[in-house]
C-alpha cells in the first residue's frame, strides 16, 4: 500500500512541476512589446549594443551619452540602451555608424525558431 501512495505521490509532484513551468514560460512570452504589440518579438525602448574589444566603459557611456539617450544595464559584453518608444530602428542605424561600434540590435524576447 505504502509503495502505491509513493507512487501516486510521485506523479502528482510531476504533473504539478510540468504546469507551474508551463505558467512560468506563458508569463515570460507576455514581456515582448511592454504588452502594446505582441506581434513583435522585442522590448520596446529598448536596444542592445555592443563595442569593439578595445572600447573602454567610459568610451562607450560617451557615444551614447552622445545621442541623448541613458544605458539601462551594463554588462561586459554589451549596454543595454533606453531610447524613445518606435525609434529603435533609427538609434541602431546611429549607433552602427558609430566606428566605436560592433553591432547595434533590438532587445528580442524570446520565440519560437519555426
Amino acid at each position: 500500500m505504502k509503495k502505491y501512495f509513493i507512487i501516486i505521490l510521485l506523479l502528482l509532484m510531476i504533473f504539478i512541476s510540468a504546469c507551474t513551468n508551463q505558467e512560468a514560460m506563458d508569463k515570460l512570452k507576455g514581456t515582448c512589446k511592454k504588452f502594446e504589440d505582441r506581434s513583435k518579438n522585442y522590448i520596446i525602448g529598448e536596444i542592445i549594443v555592443g563595442f569593439k574589444s578595445d572600447v573602454t566603459f567610459q568610451q562607450a557611456r560617451e557615444v551614447v551619452e552622445s545621442f541623448s539617450v541613458t544605458i539601462k544595464k551594463a554588462d561586459p559584453a554589451f549596454l543595454l540602451v533606453s531610447v524613445p518608444s518606435g525609434q529603435e530602428n533609427n538609434f541602431i542605424r546611429k549607433f552602427l555608424d558609430d566606428p566605436l561600434v560592433r553591432y547595434a540590435e533590438l532587445n528580442g524576447c524570446g520565440g519560437q525558431l519555426f
